[in-house]
């Protein structure tokens, strides 16, 4: 059969002559179009190896001058949760001046025990002189190293590094803070701790109140250095963060094993590590295991209600080598939090970038929040408590509202199918992948969920990392940290996200404008549809009937009458159907939407009371292993790994949930596996709910 020519008026043909195209299993036209046009829709290949980008912000290329300036922001820490550790406030030093909105700088953390808070806002301009920067660097480099590896054995090789006074790409400072007045100061104080030596210490040893000496592993040092301090355990290798003096226990004193058998802390050392302590009359130190590092803007399943007793030691001083004084536990607390608190600034920091590049293609100003844009560019693997998919929802339905719109008013004429196949070349995920490509955005889309461990510590570079300098559509500069696989249809998701993110926060006019920029232009001046053939409606519907129900009248009959023909029903007089506007009830929308210049509000008023009741958010039945899990997140209850059991084709699952001390449990039996669980599940939101409620 020959190929249709898509540009041929199906009205110009008479009626004996034959259809262009054969009809389908449903009576509908079987469109074929030229090879050219397949060929026509699909592009290039799509590379999957995609840049990792850097925020600009937190990089500096130039070298250390005698004096340094730096933007200061004051990172304050609020913890809402009961803990005997307090935080710190935190002191965030760049070379760059941050153009973010006031609600990006405001970042909430999850923690075991609760939420903590951070509030960041500018303070103004402060300049350190080179050994000020070296000291500062030394001081967090050290901090993180033990946070991040728990041991403290290469400390001293680490901090005698050359490369500390040499320039670092990602540089910024991170240091504790306190309040002297009203006044946010650097904590210099605990800065100067990295540099602590016993020889230093004693010789400059002045106004002290406690002035006791107490033996130590390196020899006698006051009371006041030890105190808060970082000390090793040179016999296990251990680090610990100690808080003070035990003055109740001593080398004498009984220790109760895991077994329930008494010994003395001398006799447990003697028998354990072959270590005979000399000063049985010494208090020993209160001492803390290091403080993990964990990935705090990832959603967490369970709120822990205490601290294990493990994580608390007693330890012998003349066991003990200090490696930093004066530094407080709540300074090695605070510091856990940072790498989480800068991811998410990093990830703010991009967005922004993302939402400049749009705004100054722009004419016309949108206040789009960065956070909505972060949202668009984070995908749900990155398991953190917002991801894209209601925007990419939204988006999807705006895009193809739009080009249909859009492809209608060039082409009245034209049957579903070929306006399908024009549609195609705008909405495929290979289409908008490219588009994406064009504009650089994969480098921007958040894709895997943040580990610690491969954060980079900042003022340092020991050749781990590399900075490579791009330019952005807007002239400006990004930077790349490396490179990963990015499958096209992710970049898709992130466009018709990004699209959603300016349509809810701008509405239409802010889509269009972002759909201008990624380059799909929608020209909306409103075209009139012009009819081709002239039919008498009232021959072939109740067209009184038909706009009663609908609570609209026609000013054009016909097109209530080709919202209800058939593709099969083809007669001279009815050249068009249903395939211009969809099928029924969407064709019906489609003859309203046309005939009423395109205005949605009096669609929806039509079309609605045919849709109802309508399925809303309040409605909507949620499947209840998802609603479980949802609800075990926002209120932090503990829900366990569900216990499986299989026999004789039986599956019997056990849905447990520990929910402010209680246990919500419940066994359902049946022969499907999914089943079993959902009826389990929704017994245990039952009695969740019911335990709420009393």
């Amino acid at each position: 059969m020959e190929p249709v020519d898509m540009e041929k008026d199906i009205s110009q043909l008479h009626p004996a002559d034959p259809l262009p195209f054969a009809l389908t299993d449903s009576l509908v036209p079987d469109i074929v179009f030229e090879e050219h046009d397949v060929e026509e829709i699909e592009k290039e290949p799509y590379n999957d190896d995609q840049p990792i980008f850097f925020p600009p912000e937190l990089v500096n290329k130039g070298s250390l001058d005698s004096m340094t300036k730096y933007y200061c922001y004051l990172m304050e820490l609020k913890q809402n949760f009961d803990y005997e550790v307090p935080v710190q406030n935190i002191m965030l030093l760049v070379r760059n001046q941050f153009d973010m909105d006031e609600k990006s700088m405001n970042i909430e953390l999850e923690v075991d025990r609760g939420t903590l808070t951070v509030n960041m806002k500018y303070i103004g301009l402060k300049c350190l002189n080179s050994d000020q920067v070296i000291l500062c660097r030394r001081f967090q480099l050290a901090v993180f190293q033990v946070l991040m590896y728990r041991k403290a054995e290469k400390l001293a090789e680490v901090l005698c590094d050359h490369t500390l006074g040499n320039n670092s790409e990602i540089d910024y400072l991170l240091l504790p803070s306190n309040y002297v007045g009203q006044s946010p100061l650097i904590d210099w104080l605990s800065v100067t701790s990295v540099t602590f030596s016993y020889e230093k210490a004693c010789k400059n040893h002045v106004n002290c109140n406690a002035d006791i000496l107490i033996q130590i592993k390196s020899g006698l040092v006051c009371t006041c250095m030890i105190q808060n301090s970082l000390v090793t355990t040179p016999h296990n290798g251990h680090a610990y963060i100690i808080s003070g003096l035990l003055t109740n226990i001593n080398a004498n004193s009984l220790l109760r094993l895991s077994d329930g058998r008494l010994m003395t802390y001398k006799e447990y050392y003697e028998k354990r590590h072959g270590i005979n302590l000399c000063y049985s009359q010494v208090s020993f130190l209160a001492g803390r295991h290091i403080f993990r590092v964990q990935n705090h803007i990832q959603r967490r399943r369970k709120q822990k209600e205490k601290e294990s007793s493990n994580a608390f030691v007693e330890l012998p001083p003349e066991l003990c080598c200090v490696v930093m004084s004066p530094i407080s536990i709540s300074t090695f607390y605070s510091f856990t939090f940072l790498p989480s608190i800068m991811h998410r600034l990093e990830s703010s920091l991009l967005a922004t970038s993302l939402k400049k590049m749009h705004l100054n293609h722009c004419v016309q100003n949108v206040a789009i929040p960065t956070m909505k844009v972060l949202e668009a560019i984070t995908t749900k693997k990155c398991l953190e408590n917002f991801h894209l998919e209601s925007l990419e929802t939204l988006g999807d339905s705006f895009l193809k509202y739009a080009v249909c719109q859009q492809l209608f008013k060039k082409y009245q004429n034209h049957q579903e199918g070929l306006l399908s196949i024009r549609k195609e070349k705008f909405i495929s995920n290979t289409a908008l992948s490219m588009l994406g490509c064009d504009k650089k955005l994969p480098g921007f889309i958040r894709n895997e969920p943040f580990d610690p461990k491969d954060w980079t510590i900042p003022g340092y570079n020991c050749g781990s990392y590399s900075l490579n300098e791009e330019t952005l559509c807007n002239a400006k500069k990004i930077y790349v940290t490396g490179r990963r696989k990015l499958k096209f249809k992710k970049v898709a998701d992130v466009v018709e996200a990004l699209i959603g993110a300016y349509l809810s926060t701008g509405g239409e006019a802010a889509g269009f404008l972002f759909l201008d920029w990624i380059g799909i232009s929608i020209n909306f001046t409103n075209i009139p549809y012009e009819r081709h053939f002239k039919v008498r409606a009232e021959k072939f519907v109740n067209v009184q009937h038909f706009e009663s129900l609908l609570h609209y009248s026609f000013q054009d009959p016909s097109l209530l009458v080709e919202a209800l023909t058939h593709g099969s029903y083809m007669l001279a007089e009815i050249p068009g159907c249903y395939q211009v506007l969809g099928d029924v009830m969407e064709s019906l929308a489609g003859a309203i939407f046309v005939d009423s210049g395109y205005n949605k509000e009096i669609v929806f008023q039509s079309i609605r009371p045919l849709l109802e009741p309508m399925i809303t958010p309040e409605t909507l039945k949620v499947h209840p292993v998802k609603e479980l899990y949802e609800l075990c997140q926002r209120q932090h209850y503990e829900l366990r790994k569900p216990i499986v059991s299989h026999e004789d084709g039986i599956s019997s699952i056990t849905i447990e949930v520990e929910a402010n001390g209680k246990v919500f449990k419940h066994t359902s039996t049946v022969c499907d596996k999914k089943m079993a669980k959902k009826l389990a599940s929704k017994e245990v939101l039952k009695s969740l709910k019911g335990a709420s409620c009393s």
